[in-house]
């Protein structure tokens, strides 16, 4: 708590006397007392807009100073009345001042100077700026205690805005989530009617003919057109093993992997009759260990790599002569890191695609694989 003092020269030692008695206000309330006598300093006005309490040093010299008069009628002007106190010293008159309606100390309407022993005048103010003082005190701790609960509801406020936002960011993202899984499903539905029976196959087509236009659209690079068409074929005839292989090749290439094993599953599947010839039979596995090697890349599962791996080397001893399945097997252990098996893996396959004047771009293909393996 802050208390201005503000008197006149010749008033000096009535403030030093007055002083004497504020160290239970001091002690108990925490007051500062700071004092300006006039002409006053620069740092009035600051003190004054600081001062929780302004006492005014009332005598026949104060009121006779201009400057005491100017700063009173500040203090007056800045504070509320009820902060302002005046002292009065000696039965002078007030009229026409700015304070003249303020209640003095001391009490009982009397100054300093008509108390008899003098002293009583100031116990009586002393006992007058304790009750001050405490008001004063109260004030200021009821004040912080209602700031302190601003804050707090404040506080409480904002916390309870951050909840709600951070709620609102949280249902945003549950809902983005949610379209995002319905986009997801509405694409895995289409992609299922396109690949599934709900295509639209005549009865009267037969099988053949679907294989062919298929086989024409993938000439054409209209990949899913293609799978539609074979797809035909395989609803005219359910163990056509060429359309199954056909569209599982069109997945590969789709990125398809499960689709294209399945596929090719099914073509294996329906050689049950030896329809499919030595060399169909070879590629369609070497195929399907492709797939199984991709989704291996994607997954580093050790089930795709060993049945790729198993897919290989059947392959190989189902025909030695065969190159796929050792560029197959190559492309499997280029993946694993072991260089030195894919090397002789591919030496294997160049030896036989070189054999097949069909096969000049494989056998370029697989040279320069070669020339990289091979330490420089």
């Amino acid at each position: 708590m802050k208390a201005v003092f503000i008197y006149a020269k010749t008033d000096e030692k009535y403030f030093e006397e007055i002083k004497k008695h504020l160290h239970v206000p001091s002690d108990r309330y925490g007051m500062k007392v700071i004092s300006h006598e006039h002409p006053n300093t620069s740092y009035f006005e600051n003190d004054i807009n600081d001062a929780d309490i302004v006492f005014l040093l009332v005598s026949v010299n104060s009121c006779s100073t201009p400057s005491w008069s100017k700063y009173a009628d500040l203090a007056i002007k800045y504070k509320p009345k009820n902060s302002v106190i005046p002292i009065k010293i000696d039965d002078t008159s007030w009229i026409g001042k700015s304070f003249y309606d303020l209640s003095y100390i001391p009490t009982k309407e009397r100054s300093i100077r008509s108390f008899k022993p003098q002293k009583d005048a100031f116990f009586n103010i002393e006992t007058a700026i304790i009750e001050l003082s405490k008001r004063i005190y109260e004030d200021i701790q009821k004040a912080k205690r209602l700031e302190k609960e601003r804050k707090k509801a404040e506080e409480k406020f904002i916390l309870q805005q951050q909840r709600q936002i951070d709620l609102q960011r949280q249902k945003d993202f549950q809902s983005r989530i949610i379209i995002f899984a319905i986009f997801i499903a509405i694409f895995l539905i289409g992609k299922s009617i396109t690949t599934s029976n709900i295509t639209k196959c005549s009865p009267e087509i037969k099988a053949e003919i679907y294989l062919q236009r298929g086989d024409e659209e993938e000439k054409g690079y209209n990949l899913q057109k293609a799978i539609e068409e074979y797809t035909c074929a395989i609803d005219s005839r359910s163990n056509y093993y060429e359309a199954y292989a056909k569209r599982g090749k069109i997945y590969l290439r789709n990125y398809d992997y499960e689709l294209a094993i399945s596929d090719f599953n099914r073509a294996l599947e329906d050689n049950k009759d030896n329809n499919l010839s030595l060399k169909e039979f070879v590629f369609y596995l070497h195929l399907r260990g492709e797939a199984n090697r991709r989704i291996w890349e994607k997954t580093q599962s050790d089930e795709n790599m060993k049945k790729a791996l198993k897919d290989y080397d059947y392959g190989i001893s189902l025909n030695r002569e065969d190159p796929y399945p050792y560029y197959g097997r190559a492309e499997l252990y280029m993946a694993i890191g072991d260089k030195q098996q894919a090397l002789i893996n591919l030496e294997r396959a160049l030896f036989y695609f070189e054999r097949d004047s069909n096969e000049k771009s494989n056998v370029k293909m697989v040279r320069d694989k070669i020339q990289k393996l091979k330490p420089k």
